[in-house]
């Protein structure tokens, strides 16, 4: 089985240089969704993340919500079945960042036709 892969590039998102990694990956029947957050230094948690995998119409095929992490990295990686070959699904997050007594709300998505 061939793996074919979605991941759109670290960006960072404000002046603090938050940063964030996100991929879809797609072996024929599964997609798996990584995320990876990094908070610029003197990050104290991330919070409130929620990640989305939907179809091209907009149906959510799978969402996973209110995931935190200590410190200054959240990672995520979940699989989730009922996707296919010839459809474009969007993977998309939102999350909270916490870091010297201030919190910054991110966000991405990245979207891949297979």
């Amino acid at each position: 089985m061939i793996g074919v892969s979605a991941e759109s590039i670290v960006k960072p998102m404000w002046v603090d240089n938050n940063t964030y990694s996100l991929g879809i990956f797609y072996n024929g029947s599964t997609a798996t969704c990584n995320l990876s957050i990094s908070g610029a230094s003197g990050t104290t948690k991330i919070t409130n993340c929620n990640v989305y995998l939907k179809n091209s119409s907009g149906v959510t095929i799978a969402s996973w919500t209110n995931y935190s992490a200590t410190g200054d990295t959240l990672d995520f990686c979940k699989s989730t079945t009922g996707v296919s070959s010839g459809n474009t699904y969007t993977l998309s997050f939102s999350a909270t960042v916490h870091r010297n007594g201030n919190t910054e709300n991110i966000s991405g998505s990245t979207t891949k036709k297979y």
